[in-house]
């Protein structure tokens, strides 16, 4: 039990890390972010209504995002998918 127990913190700990790495995230205003910030992949996208949209509305004009917002689930494969995406843009961008 004790083995298993900490292979689930370990799990929970690895994705926590995950979501906070380049690939996650996006530069969206204030509001947006706190409407959506616990919110499921598919409540992220179309929002919670009129008053509160999501980031398909809100930022499907962003480059940096229009891959993301294609994609039917967000998990830690797609976010390192996107972190590598977006560090092989900067190297091309500013020439590293």
């Amino acid at each position: 039990y004790r083995r298993q127990r900490q292979m689930c913190i370990e799990t929970a700990e690895k994705r926590d890390s995950i979501l906070l790495t380049l690939g996650n995230l996006a530069i969206i205003p204030q509001s947006l972010n706190a409407s959506i910030r616990d919110s499921d992949w598919s409540t992220k996208k179309a929002g919670k209504g009129q008053e509160k949209p999501g980031l398909t509305l809100c930022a499907s004009g962003l480059s940096t995002l229009q891959d993301a917002l294609t994609k039917t689930d967000w998990n830690e494969i797609e976010i390192q998918a996107r972190a590598l995406w977006l560090y092989k843009q900067a190297q091309s961008l500013w020439k590293l």
